[in-house]
């Protein structure tokens, strides 16, 4: 019987991943962060770390790929967001995906999620009329 990784786990490996590429092991981070996602599929951040290894490496498809798999999980996700820009500058239309639409929906979606809601109290206030401005009639000279 396998054990599932824990939390733990999780962060033990995140903290190894982010050592590795700071001694510029890049291979050996591309290996554990792909160890993490098959563990932990929606962790952003490994997809963020994926596609920089992948870029130091030159594999500007594979890092292109990993900034739309950490966009579709966070829409909002500026690092993914400014990086997948930056490839698609530099490729053009040799991404093997349409990146603009990727980074329109992305945009699109961070902007609503940047949106704050109206509360019913400010609703209402928003409706209030001040008072200097009421014409109650009878004012009249």
């Amino acid at each position: 019987m396998e054990l599932s990784p824990t939390r733990d786990t999780h962060e033990q490996w995140a903290r190894q991943a982010v050592r590795l590429a700071f001694e510029g092991a890049w291979k050996e981070a591309i290996e554990l962060n792909k160890r993490i996602l098959e563990a932990f599929p929606d962790d952003v951040q490994a997809y963020n770390r994926l596609g920089h290894a992948y870029n130091q490496l030159g594999k500007r498809q594979e890092a292109a790929a990993a900034y739309r798999e950490s966009l579709q999980r966070d829409p909002a996700n500026a690092i993914a967001l400014r990086n997948l820009q930056q490839l698609a500058e530099l490729l053009g239309d040799k991404l093997d995906f349409d990146v603009q639409a990727v980074l329109s929906e992305a945009e699109r979606a961070a902007a609503l999620l940047l949106e704050e809601p109206v509360t019913e109290e400010e609703e209402e206030e928003e409706f209030e009329p001040e008072e200097d401005t009421i014409d109650e009639g009878g004012d009249e000279e």
